[in-house]
């Protein structure tokens, strides 16, 4: 018996450590991306823009609501993208990197964009451990995206978390309507930046890669690869 208490109370401390651990972890920034940048006060990296996507809280008109948007957070770093409608490039024409083994067969075209599709979690978890993106857009001349999940971060609808997660708002959360969110986020970025035809690639890890590889069969008219 006394073992048996003793592996319990085990149990129980290792449980504690974990949620503890999990507490934690939006607030510890051990990032993957820390030979690239430095981070302001709000643990954006340096040269990372944020912006904002009006999206559309029901896709598919399952019931009337009013309003039917919020505004979903994505971050863009466009310092190795050949394109010409980049702010960065603009700013820096004579110092912006290009990879020597990929500026020829890039010369005259604008670079894909590197999408990473959000999970659940803020999506700056990700955007500061996610360094081997940027080192491909290095590689690439990629333009890079990393897109919110809808409930999570900054990006709920109904005006805050607290409205969102109502038994009746929280129905909006599928795998269906953050695809929505993203495939509409994906032509808004061509139009925004005035690339209609650069190729996306949807990146992703755990959750967040099966909506990329999802992303890819079900809409690869806007996915050119995941």
């Amino acid at each position: 018996m006394m073992l048996f208490f003793r592996a319990v109370s085990g149990g129980l401390a290792f449980f504690a450590l974990v949620l503890v651990a999990l507490s934690l972890a939006p607030h510890v920034r051990v990032s993957a991306s820390a030979a690239y940048f430095q981070q302001d006060i709000d643990g954006v990296p340096d040269g990372v823009q944020r912006h904002t996507f009006v999206s559309i809280i029901d896709h598919f008109g399952y019931r009337p609501l009013h309003p039917n948007t919020f505004p979903l957070r994505y971050f863009v770093y466009d310092k190795y993208w050949k394109g010409a409608s980049s702010p960065y490039n603009a700013r820096n024409k004579s110092t912006r990197t290009i990879a020597p083994e990929t500026a020829a067969a890039a010369q005259g075209q604008p670079g894909p964009c590197f999408f990473y599709a959000g999970n659940e979690a803020d999506i700056l978890l990700f955007l500061n451990n996610s360094g081997f993106i940027f080192e491909a857009a290095r590689e690439f001349n990629a333009l890079v995206v990393f897109a919110e999940h809808r409930y999570y971060g900054e990006s709920f609808p109904f005006g805050s978390a607290l409205s969102a997660l109502t038994p009746q708002n929280i129905t909006y959360l599928t795998v269906e309507q953050a695809m929505a969110d993203f495939n509409m986020l994906n032509i808004h970025i061509r139009k925004k930046w005035s690339v209609p035809q650069i190729p996306f690639v949807a990146f992703g890890g755990s959750y967040g890669a099966n909506l990329a590889l999802w992303l890819r069969l079900k809409s690869p008219h806007l996915w050119a690869g995941a």
